[in-house]
C-alpha cells in the first residue's frame, strides 16, 4: 500500500496555524508580573516586558486599550488580562494586553507615588524648609525599636566618636499597624520635652512592606511639623522612604546617622576623606559607564533607513491583521444575522407560498382525477345496466324472438284481444324484420 504523503509547511503556514492555535487555546487569560522596559510608538501603542524571577515574555498595549488604563511604570507588579497571540512575519510570540490592574507590591509602589507627588505639591520636600543640625549636638533623640541592631548600632557609633553626647531612646514599633502612631507620639514627644537638639529616626532595611510605616502620611506630616531637625536613616542605602524626603536630612544607615550627628576623629576624617575620595571616582566611573549606555543606545537607534522602513512595514502588517482580525469578526457577525433574516424571508416568501399553493392544487388535481374517474366508472356501468333493461324491455328485441304487434289498419291501434276483430277485418302484422298486411278469415277465442 502507497504511504500518505508527509506534509511539508511554509514557514508562513506554519506561523498562520500556530497563531490560531495560541489564539484558540490562550484567548482570554490573566497573567501576573512585574513591568519592565515600557516604550511607546508613535502610534500611541506601549510596548513592554513583564517578567518573573525565571522568564519575560514581550507584551504589546495597544493605543484604544490605553487610553483609558493606568500609567505603566516599571517594577510595577500587575495582573494584566489579554490573549496570547503571534507575530507572523518574525514568528515571536506577544501577551496582547486588553486591561491590567496592579498587584502585590505594585499597589504599594503606586500609593508610595501618589503620596510622594502629593506632599511635594505641597512643599514638604523643599529643601528651604529644611532645619540645619547642630554641629556637634549636646543630645541626640533616637526614635526605633528597643530591642533591634539599629539601637545598638547608633549607640556604638556615639561612644566611640562622641562619647560626650547624651543619647535619649523614644522606643517605638518600626513595623506593622501600631508603628505609624507610635512614631508620631514619639516626635511629638521629643518636641514638647525639648531635651534633644536632633533626632535620628531609623530602623534597618526589608521589604516595601516592612518599611511601609515610613511611608505613611501621619508620620511624613509629624516629621515636617517637628521643631527638632530629624535625621531619617530607614533601611539601606538603596532603600527610600517618604520619610526620607521630609527629613532634614537623610542618612544611607542609622550608622551613618550617628556619624553625621557625632564629632569625627582625626582617624575618622581620615577614613570620611578617603571614603568621599571613592565615592567620588565612583560617581565619575558611573558617570562614564552612563555616558557610554547613552552612547550605545544612541548607536542603537541610529538605523539604516531600510530597517526602518522594515520596521514600519511590519508593523503596519501587525496592525493590518489586528484590523483584519476585527473585520472578519465584524463580518461573521453581519453573515449570522443575513443568515438569520433569509431564513424569515423565506418563511414569508411568495415563491415558498407559491410552492406550497403548487403542491395542493397539484394534489387536488390528482384527487378530483381520481375522484372523476371513479365517478365515471359508475356512470358507465349504471348506464351499461340500464342499457342493458332498456334492451330486455324494447318490443323490437321481443319481436325478433318471434313475435308480432298487430294493428288495426285503419286507425293503427294495437289489437290485444281477438274477441275486438271481426271476420274479414283488414290487419297489420310488425314482425322482427318487416311487416304483414292482413286480412283475418276466422276468430277464435
Amino acid at each position: 500500500m502507497d504511504q500518505p504523503s508527509e506534509k511539508i509547511y511554509q514557514v508562513s503556514e506554519l506561523n498562520h496555524e500556530v497563531r490560531s492555535l495560541l489564539r484558540h487555546h490562550y484567548s482570554n487569560i490573566k497573567l501576573i508580573g512585574e513591568v519592565s522596559g515600557v516604550t511607546r510608538s508613535y502610534a500611541g501603542h506601549f510596548y513592554l516586558n513583564l517578567k518573573d524571577s525565571q522568564s519575560e515574555i514581550d507584551c504589546a498595549l495597544f493605543r484604544r486599550d490605553a487610553e483609558n488604563a493606568p500609567p505603566l511604570i516599571d517594577g510595577a507588579q500587575i495582573v494584566a488580562e489579554g490573549s496570547v497571540s503571534l507575530y507572523v512575519q518574525r514568528g515571536n510570540y506577544q501577551f496582547v494586553l486588553r486591561n491590567f490592574k496592579p498587584a502585590g507590591e505594585g499597589d504599594l509602589f503606586l500609593a508610595f507615588e501618589k503620596l510622594k507627588k502629593k506632599l511635594e505639591s505641597e512643599g514638604l520636600f523643599a529643601a528651604d524648609r529644611k532645619k540645619p543640625l547642630p554641629t556637634p549636638p549636646k543630645s541626640v533623640g533616637i526614635i526605633t525599636s528597643a530591642t533591634g541592631a539599629v539601637v545598638q548600632d547608633i549607640i556604638k557609633t556615639f561612644r566611640r566618636r562622641s562619647p560626650s553626647i547624651e543619647l535619649v531612646l523614644y522606643p517605638v514599633s518600626v513595623q506593622g499597624e501600631n508603628a505609624p502612631p507610635e512614631i508620631v507620639s514619639a516626635v511629638q514627644t521629643a518636641n514638647r520635652r525639648q531635651e534633644v537638639e536632633a533626632i535620628i529616626l531609623g530602623r534597618g532595611g526589608g521589604s516595601i512592606e516592612d518599611l511601609w510605616a515610613f511611608n505613611d502620611e501621619r508620620v511624613a506630616r509629624a516629621i515636617a511639623g517637628s521643631e527638632i531637625p530629624i535625621v531619617s536613616s530607614v533601611g539601606h542605602e538603596t532603600d527610600f522612604t517618604i520619610a526620607d524626603f521630609v527629613a532634614d536630612q537623610r542618612a544611607a544607615t542609622p550608622t551613618a546617622a550617628a556619624e553625621i550627628l557625632s564629632t569625627p576623629s582625626d582617624r575618622d576624617r581620615a577614613a570620611q576623606f578617603a571614603d568621599l575620595i571613592n565615592q567620588l571616582h565612583r560617581s565619575i566611573t558611573r558617570k562614564l559607564n552612563d555616558r557610554g549606555q547613552h552612547v550605545d543606545l544612541a548607536a542603537r537607534g541610529l538605523v539604516h533607513p531600510s530597517t526602518s522602513i522594515k520596521n514600519l512595514k511590519d508593523k503596519f502588517q501587525h496592525q493590518s491583521e489586528l484590523t483584519n482580525l476585527q473585520m472578519e469578526s465584524i463580518l461573521k457577525r453581519k453573515y449570522e444575522n443575513c443568515k438569520i433574516l433569509e431564513q424569515k424571508l423565506l418563511s414569508v416568501a411568495p415563491t415558498q407560498k407559491y410552492a406550497y399553493y403548487r403542491q395542493e392544487i397539484a394534489y387536488n388535481r390528482s384527487l378530483l382525477d381520481r375522484c372523476f374517474q371513479e365517478q365515471l366508472k359508475s356512470m358507465t356501468s349504471a348506464t351499461q345496466a340500464l342499457r342493458t333493461r332498456i334492451e330486455s324491455l324494447n318490443p323490437q328485441a321481443t319481436l325478433k324472438r318471434g313475435y308480432a304487434i298487430v294493428r288495426d289498419k285503419q286507425n293503427q291501434s294495437i289489437i290485444r284481444d281477438a274477441k275486438t276483430v271481426d271476420t274479414g277485418q283488414k290487419v297489420t302484422a310488425q314482425l322482427g324484420a318487416g311487416m304483414l298486411h292482413l286480412e283475418v278469415e276466422k276468430t277464435e277465442i
